[in-house]
């Protein structure tokens, strides 16, 4: 889960957090993937948080970067995620089925 409101600026790597509405998101914090019924089929938790700068040598976070670790995630052709109280974003397996990007912010 990318999230684009994080708190001071670090440098590419480090361990950051978030700000301004999104504290919600974290270490620790719940995600639930659900069948295509809306059916919790597997939960998980996010990771730290790692900071993100795409510019490399200008200060600023651009974004924080929380990745989950879901075990036995269940194949199916339609799921979706919902990390927190955020809502579920739908998904359809396409390829790889150990990804899910989602964006915050």
């Amino acid at each position: 889960m990318q999230v684009s409101r994080v708190g001071l600026s670090m440098n590419h790597g480090d361990r950051c957090f978030t700000t301004d509405g999104f504290t919600d998101i974290g270490a620790g914090t719940q995600v639930k993937i659900l069948d295509a019924n809306g059916k919790v089929i597997a939960l998980g938790e996010l990771g730290a948080g790692s900071a993100v700068d795409k510019f490399e040598g200008v200060p600023g976070t651009e974004y924080c970067l929380f990745k989950a670790s879901v075990p036995d995630v269940p194949l199916v052709d339609l799921f979706g995620v919902e990390v927190s109280h955020r809502g579920v974003v739908n998904f359809k397996r396409d390829g790889d089925p150990t990804e899910a990007a989602l964006t915050l912010g």
